[in-house]
């Protein structure tokens, strides 16, 4: 949605960084961090951090968008981080590029098993008591986090800590 449609995704940090802005006027201090979901690949989620002018087209960077709130509130900068929602296998296998580009990373293990097993938990019930039947599946891999799941995220930890080792990690979905 961020590539496809950026002026949602403009509102959004607008909202998100004027709420920062507002919030430490009135004394208040924040931990903000802006969590990138789906990211797909370094490129994609490096074009949302930093922005890309081509052919006539821009596309504004979360920085520029930080930077115009902040003139706007004239104020000095704030700190805040920029996290990767770790949701499809591409993105945990390319998770030390990545963490370049990347203060934390948070696992959507409900989509990392749907994009990773093929399996969608909306229709899992419908279909579950024959894969348990014939013992295809040990357990719901969207209550107990399959083991190549569990590699995929071993792999993306490690991938990350070898680029940046002051990376954070975070779950989110089902196994949280």
């Amino acid at each position: 949605m961020a590539i496809l449609h950026p002026e949602i995704y403009k509102m959004q940090l607008e909202a998100i960084f004027e709420a920062m802005y507002s919030l430490s006027l009135e004394g208040i201090n924040t931990n903000v961090e802006i969590l990138i979901p789906l990211v797909m690949n370094v490129r994609e989620l490096k074009q949302i951090r930093y922005g890309k002018c081509i052919e006539g087209k821009t596309y504004l960077a979360v920085e520029e968008i930080e930077e115009k709130v902040r003139e706007k509130f004239k104020t000095e900068e704030l700190n805040y981080k920029v996290g990767a929602m770790i949701e499809l296998p591409s993105s945990a296998l390319s998770a030390g590029d990545l963490a370049r580009y990347s203060h934390f990373f948070s696992f959507g293990t409900n989509d990392l098993t749907q994009t990773t097993l093929g399996l969608s938990r909306d229709d899992f019930n419908s279909f579950a008591s024959s894969y348990s039947m014939y013992d295809l599946l040990e357990n719901n891999p969207f209550v107990i986090l399959d083991e190549n799941i569990k590699e995929l995220m071993e792999q993306a930890i490690l991938r990350a800590r070898l680029t940046r080792a002051d990376v954070v990690f975070g779950l989110c979905g089902e196994h949280a």
